[in-house]
């Protein structure tokens, strides 16, 4: 099966650990796509939403230590990002495990749209504000598009903190 997601060299934000790191999460989306189409039993499907979260927690913490301990000005934002991000996962697998919520492609999908847009709209500019690449200095993310595919699955993804929708 073609993979859903590739990496690609424009995703790079020039520090090799959280590159890596990246790599990993599409990889974790890409087999949790694969396991989803390929009629994998919940157990299996399960373990691999386990493996994303885990994965992303860590790279979440080193990705953070990076950043703040190069003086990223917009440190506290990205932060939330990370942790809206943790949170919608969490909840996600905490009613997948109850049976409450269905893992599908469109799930699958919405997790691809975060972490390209999260990694080419957030993170290239922090590595650019930070010296590592050449990019736009631009830290913004839409929460509405996740805001609304989330509620299509019947799941409030994001904090209320930081909802965009009423």
């Amino acid at each position: 099966m073609t993979a859903l997601i590739a990496w690609d060299p424009s995703m790079s934000v020039g520090h090799l650990p959280l590159d890596r790191d990246h790599r990993v999460l599409i990889e974790d989306i890409n087999k949790m796509h694969s396991g989803l189409a390929a009629g994998k039993d919940k157990q299996v499907l399960k373990g691999m939403l386990a493996t994303l979260v885990n994965d992303a927690e860590a790279h979440f913490r080193r990705e953070e230590t990076v950043w703040k301990s190069s003086g990223y000005g917009h440190f506290d934002e990205h932060r939330q990002q990370h942790a809206a991000l943790l949170y919608a996962m969490r909840t996600f697998r905490t009613e997948y495990e109850k049976s409450t919520a269905l893992l599908s492609l469109g799930g699958i999908n919405l997790l691809v749209l975060w972490l390209m847009h999260h990694i080419l709209e957030s993170d290239r500019p922090a590595a650019a504000a930070i010296g590592l690449v050449d990019a736009p200095s631009i830290d913004t993310f839409d929460w509405s598009l996740v805001e609304k595919a989330g509620r299509a699955y019947g799941l409030d993804l994001v904090p209320p903190a930081i909802s965009t929708l009423t």
